[in-house]
């Protein structure tokens, strides 16, 4: 009874209504825009969205099509922006979201002083990305950064990653693994992203284990994990395990 009552409460606490309120769009634009705020300044996200920048960087090009999946206020789709990448589109399955990323995109979000240049190249969707309909096997590198234990399945989030990847294509996956109020019912959750890659899909190319990361609840009170990262290649034969 407890984990029906448990599991009803996270798919509602995680559900569209959730993600639309104010308070918490601050909380994102406080972590993923800390140094550029023009009020006070937070700190103590940013060594996580450097690392998810570095891990990206090798994988992105003039000629890369990139998504970020989960972009909530499009800070990395900025930064793949920045890197050079040919074109990159953000999807969130918040409104309020995806306004925010439009103002950046448009200069015009008041909150923050953070350059963004050439709008043609960066593109935002409000969508849930299972059922949105996306070209399968168009983008070069998607993202993925904490959405695995935020979603009502991860297997099958993982399984429309590989769909949407170009062969060869890279996929980030980054989690905390925060099923406490996760709306995936128990059975599907797990404690290892590599236990949901099915055979002959993916090269394991790299993985990360503890890394910090810090996120405001309010303004008086921060939360502290440490994500689980893997960098995958969409394979046609077998899972490989490469350099791990």
């Amino acid at each position: 009874m407890f984990d029906k009552l448990t599991s009803r409460l996270a798919e509602w606490f995680f559900s569209k209504p959730y993600y639309e309120r104010e308070s918490l769009l601050n909380n994102y634009i406080r972590s993923q825009y800390g140094l550029f705020l023009t009020n006070e300044i937070y700190q103590k996200s940013e060594s996580f969205y450097q690392k998810v920048i570095t891990e990206s960087r090798p994988y992105i090009n003039k000629d890369a099509i990139v998504l970020d999946v989960g972009c909530t206020t499009g800070r990395m789709v900025f930064e793949y922006q920045k890197i050079g990448a040919q074109k990159v589109l953000g999807i969130d399955i918040s409104n309020s979201f995806i306004n925010f990323c439009k103002l950046v995109k448009n200069h015009k979000a008041n909150e923050v002083s953070f350059s963004v240049s050439d709008s043609e190249i960066s593109e935002f969707i409000c969508g849930d990305i299972i059922k949105y309909p996306l070209a399968s096997g168009y983008f070069s590198f998607i993202s993925c950064i904490n959405v695995f234990d935020r979603v009502l399945n991860p297997a099958e989030l993982v399984e429309k990653l590989y769909d949407l990847l170009a062969p060869e294509g890279i996929l980030l996956l980054s989690t905390p693994y925060d099923w406490k109020f996760s709306p995936a019912p128990y059975n599907l959750q797990v404690k290892d992203m590599k236990l949901v890659l099915k055979p002959g899909q993916w090269i394991i190319k790299k993985e990360i284990f503890d890394v910090p990361y810090t996120v405001p609840l309010n303004f008086n009170t921060d939360r502290k994990y440490k994500c689980h990262f893997l960098v995958l290649t969409k394979q046609a034969n077998g899972v490989y395990l490469d350099n791990i």
